[in-house]
């Protein structure tokens, strides 16, 4: 099992994929697919050899410490917001196999600005390619300006005016998309709290 990890994490860094890099639909498919093999085969609420929670921490590989988004630090510092309506967890991946997409929205609204038309249909074009049984989490994330649960409800918002798009520009079935707001409680590592870049739209793949 460790060894077919190790290998999927091989095959992302050997693409050169990972957080904020899936721009296009072959990169879009390519993760996805490592992530499908990292889950298909692990019980609910486990992705293979990885931990899953719902709202940031550790998770382990194998011995090994994988950390996830949200350090110590910044959890003693901002309150905690579980979100209470996810009816089951969503994977805290490795960063090298997130699908993480700029989407842009109109200031403090769930309004996609006409810019990330490009990066929609990409993403269009990916989901297309993938199994038709298969079903997919929008996952909404933001930065940690503002107040915690202001940050959650308008990720919720986005992430479901994301999904709202698969299923009128795509013909997506509603019922393969997943759409949840996490706030601000997967902080990228390495990022400031308060950057941009944390304010993204992350596709992963549902196997629960």
């Amino acid at each position: 099992m460790r060894k077919t990890l190790a290998m999927a994490a091989c095959a992302a860094l050997t693409l050169g994929l990972g957080a904020a890099q899936a721009q296009n639909s072959a990169d879009i498919v390519r993760s996805l697919t490592l992530q499908n093999e990292m889950t298909k085969s692990s019980p609910r609420g486990a992705t293979r050899g990885i931990g899953v929670t719902a709202g940031g921490g550790a998770a382990t590989t194998g011995d090994a410490r994988v950390e996830t988004s949200v350090s110590a630090a910044q959890q003693s510092d901002r309150p905690r917001v579980t979100p209470a309506s996810l009816g089951g967890e969503v994977p805290d991946l490795p960063r090298d196999v997130q699908v993480n997409l700029k989407i842009t929205f109109e200031t403090g609204s769930a309004f996609i600005r006409p810019s990330s038309a490009r990066l929609l249909g990409e993403l269009c074009t990916a989901l297309k390619q993938m199994p038709v049984e298969q079903r997919f989490f929008i996952i909404g994330h933001a930065d940690a300006s503002g107040a915690a649960e202001t940050n959650r409800r308008l990720s919720q918002a986005r992430a479901e005016e994301v999904s709202r798009h698969l299923q009128r520009e795509c013909g997506l079935d509603e019922a393969r998309l997943r759409p949840v707001g996490l706030g601000e409680t997967r902080l990228l590592d390495g990022v400031p709290p308060i950057s941009e870049e944390n304010r993204r739209v992350e596709i992963a793949i549902d196997n629960s």
